[in-house]
């Protein structure tokens, strides 16, 4: 699991939390508006939660080698 704290970080632009066996993400990180990329490369997540549709600015998402069958609808609002 993320730290708490970094949900709270609302002006970060780049999140890396690849190889740390995460599960899920807490919806808390749909907060965090200001991503431009997020890599979640090699964890266990088998599903993300629909707050990720908040990350408009998102241009760059990786989820390789996780445990995902679907995405959230709301993450294809998400546009570069």
């Amino acid at each position: 699991r993320l730290p708490d704290a970094v949900c709270k970080m609302v002006t970060l632009t780049n999140l890396s939390a690849c190889n740390n066996a995460l599960k899920s993400l807490m919806p808390e990180v749909g907060l965090l508006t200001k991503l431009l990329s997020l890599k979640l490369t090699n964890n266990k997540l088998a599903g993300l939660p629909d707050s990720m549709g908040y990350m408009h600015q998102l241009q760059l998402l990786l989820l390789d080698d996780n445990e995902l069958r679907s995405l959230p609808n709301g993450i294809v609002t998400c546009s570069s």
